[in-house]
């Protein structure tokens, strides 16, 4: 555009003092540097002229042609105060860390990531570091929130934009943090949102088809992003991974093989959970097969024992090859007997993924035994939020293997019927609904069933996770198809009302659904008088 951010105009751009940067105009303060990003519902580059409004030193764009031309902004322009550059989220993610300091290398951070498994991994990996005590002081950052010794700050994202994650950042290394675990999400590493972090420690759980089919237009291309991660690992690193996971193991082999041991940023730490009750993911391969790289499984999981109040089991390293440090060297082999009070042989494996990654920390073994036994559900992660003549279960949920590690669980539990309270996933496209809805119907003929009830929400749900009518339509036409009976109810409330007023005596209410049904559980406690810190 004739006379615009990309047109040079003979003048030098003044050197300016910034005092903070933002990406939400609103945000905005005298100084500050303003980073716009297009993102999918609204373009930053519209706001602008607010920013300058608000006394924003400089913005930052990659779309000039977007960029309204107020007089505010031609005055910017020909001071040399409206910045363009190839790709606004890449600057941004390092303008942040430049304001910042990089603090991120002040810390030990642990990236966690996969298809299913973040937030139970992260949190229970946490949990074990408060354990541990002050070599290991954690943080966490993830999709229950930011968390550091007294602070808990709410997350709207699973991984955050990059100005906030390098501010907390900040703000941990102030407090006092060492460890910062955080989930890594395909939306934050295809949106750059972890650029400029430096991992020292990776945890790769699984890869499933199908998820975030919005976003990533095949399976190819969410493996090509998620395993960025690898390529944030700095020197000294360990990668935690899941040797049962087909796609994880096949990818971590390719990379390994690429590069001689002694030159590869990371060592691999693969581990498997052998034996009765683990039936793994549908891409799950053989953990006695030898690797492609000759990579070894240095961590078992085995001698499961499930039971209503968790699981038990035991941990044993490879008698010869021991656990690769963080930083390098490795500890001596252990084993380990543990016990969880987490429902499902998914939350063992959860359980022995964080494990493996605290051994690879230094953390002493009788800590991690401390902080599994300890452990209470996590919000929304199989969690028993009443417990009476009947029970209520409440579980995020949204694809078809989380739906059936559910499934099983419930089954473990042996109900005298199962009501199952479950939503349509809201701007996640007609695939995963027909999928997820297609899963419900093949476990109708084993659960106990005493009906299903379908809602979108519409009530509750946010921008992000309003369901639409095609999306709607999708997952109740396969419920149709299938001969599935089910109520519908457009709105939460009068949804959880008919659920409850259907239990008897052993029944147990499953709520399975994403963020729209994040509200039941208060609507729940607030019909039955339950506070909310029972389980």
């Amino acid at each position: 555009m004739a006379g615009g951010p990309g047109k040079k105009t003979g003048e030098s751009p003044a050197k300016t003092s910034i005092s903070g940067v933002a990406v939400d105009s609103r945000q905005v303060r005298p100084g500050y540097l303003f980073c716009a990003i297009a993102g999918t519902r609204l373009d930053g580059n519209l706001f602008i002229p607010d920013a300058l409004a608000a006394g924003a030193a400089a913005v930052l764009t990659d779309r000039p042609q977007a960029v309204p031309m107020t007089n505010s902004v031609r005055d910017a322009i020909r001071q040399g105060r409206v910045l363009v550059v190839p790709d606004a989220r890449v600057a941004v993610a390092k303008a942040a860390a430049n304001f910042y300091g990089h603090p991120a290398a002040n810390l030990l951070v642990a990236g966690v990531t996969g298809t299913l498994g973040k937030t139970s991994v992260s949190q229970i990996l946490y949990a074990i570091l408060q354990v541990a005590g002050s070599p290991w002081s954690p943080g966490l950052i993830g999709s229950l929130g930011i968390r550091y010794g007294e602070i808990r700050l709410p997350s709207h994202l699973t991984t955050p934009d990059a100005v906030s994650l390098q501010r907390t950042y900040s703000q941990m290394t102030r407090a006092g943090v060492r460890v910062a675990v955080m989930e890594v999400s395909s939306h934050g590493q295809l949106q750059h949102r972890v650029d400029e972090i430096p991992f020292r420690l990776g945890v790769f759980l699984n890869l499933i088809p199908g998820e975030h089919a919005d976003v990533h237009p095949d399976f190819a291309s969410y493996v090509a992003v998620k395993s960025r991660l690898l390529d944030q690992l700095v020197a000294g690193s360990v990668l935690v991974y899941n040797h049962d996971d087909a796609e994880v193991r096949t990818l971590v082999e390719a990379r390994a093989s690429q590069t001689p041991a002694q030159e590869r940023s990371w060592t691999p730490l693969g581990y498997s959970c052998t034996g009765p009750g683990f039936t793994g993911p549908i891409n799950e391969g053989d953990a006695s097969l030898p690797g492609l790289a000759g990579l070894s499984v240095l961590l078992t999981l085995s001698d499961l024992a499930l039971s209503l109040d968790g699981s038990r089991f035991v941990l044993r390293s490879h008698p010869a090859l021991g656990i690769p440090l963080v930083g390098g060297g490795r500890r001596p082999p252990v084993e380990l007997g543990c016990e969880v009070r987490l429902l499902g042989p998914h939350n063992a494996r959860n359980a022995a993924a964080a494990a493996a990654a605290a051994l690879a920390l230094g953390v002493p073994e009788e800590s991690i035994q401390e902080a599994l036994a300890g452990l209470l559900p996590f919000r929304r992660r199989m969690e028993r939020i009443y417990r009476g003549s009947f029970s209520v279960l409440d579980d995020t949920t949204g694809h078809p293997e989380s739906f059936r590690a559910l499934f099983e669980t419930v089954l473990l539990l042996a109900p005298r019927r199962v009501w199952l309270l479950t939503a349509t996933r809201g701007n996640r496209g007609i695939a995963i609904n027909r999928a997820n809805a297609r899963t419900i119907a093949a476990w109708t003929g084993r659960l106990p069933l005493g009906g299903i009830i379908v809602t979108p929400a519409w009530d509750r749900a946010d921008v992000a996770n309003q369901a639409s009518d095609a999306e709607v339509a999708a997952f109740r036409g396969e419920l149709d198809s299938a001969g599935v009976h089910y109520r519908f109810f457009p709105e939460l409330l009068p949804a959880v009302h008919a659920a409850l007023s259907r239990l008897k005596e052993g029944d147990l209410l499953v709520i399975a659904g994403t963020q729209c049904l994040d509200g039941a559980a208060e609507i729940v406690r607030e019909a039955l008088a339950v506070p909310a810190q029972a389980t």
